[in-house]
């Protein structure tokens, strides 16, 4: 969930080590951090830890074993959690397509991580520049520079940590929105 490296043995002695169903706790932030580990339980590799952080108290909000990572255990999961959680609630989870279904459902507002972001702003602008295509419009030379400069920007924007330097890029992209090459325009409005 957040730095250094951890023994696939170490990941196995804590989730057996845990006692379900877990105590949700008193206070919920409603900002959480999802994640499927796929770990060897009973000597094999086919047991899937399901967990949900609170980001702001790093504590294990809920967290369950399942053999298979469907969307249908997903779906069990969150809706075994969802009783508990405030109505706003945000959460952090990786580009998987199985999260969306049950994230929305149990009115989940998805983030991406910041690992994540870049890779789905790329496979956004890929999507929005074959479409862009699709309709006849071309992309020169100069137009492919024009939106990596401005997908770096972007991109940048949103691995700054500092949140003034944010709003100043994401200001400074707004004021200039009308300059920005049409695709980029869609991006920014996605």
């Amino acid at each position: 969930m957040s730095g250094g490296c951890v023994s696939h043995q170490t990941i196995q002695n804590i989730i057996f080590a845990m006692k379900n169903p877990n105590k949700i706790l008193s206070y919920l932030s409603g900002r959480f951090s999802f994640d499927v580990l796929w770990c060897k339980a009973h000597g094999k590799w086919e047991s899937f830890y399901f967990c949900i952080t609170d980001v702001i108290t790093k504590k294990v909000v809920y967290d369950d074993m399942f053999d298979v990572e469907s969307a249908d255990n997903l779906d069990k999961f969150f809706k075994e959690i969802s009783q508990y959680l405030p109505e706003e609630k945000h959460i952090t989870v990786d580009l998987d397509k199985k999260y969306k279904a049950s994230l929305k459902k149990y009115g989940f507002k998805r983030q991406l991580c910041l690992k994540h972001a870049p890779k789905a702003i790329k496979t956004n602008l890929n999507n929005i520049m074959k479409s862009y295509k699709k309709k006849g419009r071309k992309i020169n030379k100069k137009d492919k520079k024009t939106i990596e400069d401005e997908k770096q920007k972007i991109i940048e924007m949103i691995l700054t940590k500092d949140l003034k330097a944010v709003d100043e890029k994401f200001n400074d992209l707004m004021s200039n929105f009308d300059s920005l090459h049409p695709c980029i325009q869609k991006l920014m409005i996605k």
